[in-house]
């Protein structure tokens, strides 16, 4: 999801509020630089985010590195939660 930082705003608590990680929002946003952990006011961010269905297994939206393009996306499902489904 899209996110302007605040003032304030840090890594920790950005993905502490949005549940993913540092390394998570930092994969996204590789114009971060690697010492910084208090981000600028106004810095336009890209957060990755969990969607929880009723059913079924969490599902993970990444934004991807082309997101400038503004719809490519990948989604993380994880492996132990995939399913075969035979055919016919």
């Amino acid at each position: 999801m899209d996110y302007i930082a605040q003032s304030g705003d840090s890594l920790e608590a950005l993905a502490a509020h949005f549940n993913t990680t540092v390394d998570q929002i930092r994969t996204v946003n590789p114009q971060i630089p690697s010492e910084t952990t208090t981000m600028p006011p106004g810095m336009p961010m890209k957060i990755p985010i969990y969607y929880l269905p009723f059913w079924g297994t969490t599902v993970q939206i990444l934004p991807t590195a082309s997101m400038s393009m503004g719809h490519l996306w990948s989604v993380s499902i994880p492996r132990h939660s995939l399913t075969a489904i035979p055919a016919g």
